[in-house]
């Protein structure tokens, strides 16, 4: 167990939510002893925004949160490449080219024009 001068931790609670949500209700959290010094959360969502707080515990109860930390996580790769992908001249310098994104939180259609082009 750390020993503080007078307070004996049990263990820490790591408490998480997302930026936009409010801190009521059931939230989510990870425990760890007091034996350790660092964790890790997983399965959060990859570009998200998060708020972490950390309490500590003993027999007595829970101290005070610790200021808000806010975290943004990196993006991840797109899941595949776009499909049905379309070409279409309209007219002597342009094309319009179409797709459907195959990404896991986006079914939308895309389109885009080229309005120049270069032979390599």
């Amino acid at each position: 167990m750390i020993f503080n001068r007078f307070v004996r931790f049990f263990h820490f609670i790591f408490f998480y939510i997302l930026i936009s949500a409010v801190w009521q209700g059931v939230i989510s959290n990870v425990t760890v002893s007091s034996q350790q010094l660092i964790t890790s959360i997983s399965d959060l969502h990859p570009a998200y925004v998060y708020e972490v707080r950390v309490l500590a515990n003993n027999s007595i109860g829970y101290g005070n949160a610790s200021q808000s930390l806010i975290i943004k996580l990196d993006e991840e790769q797109p899941s595949g490449p776009p499909t049905e992908v379309k070409v279409k001249a309209i007219g002597s310098e342009s094309l319009r080219i179409s797709w459907m994104v195959s990404f896991v939180f986006a079914q939308t259609l895309q389109e885009a024009i080229v309005i120049r082009y270069f032979d390599l």
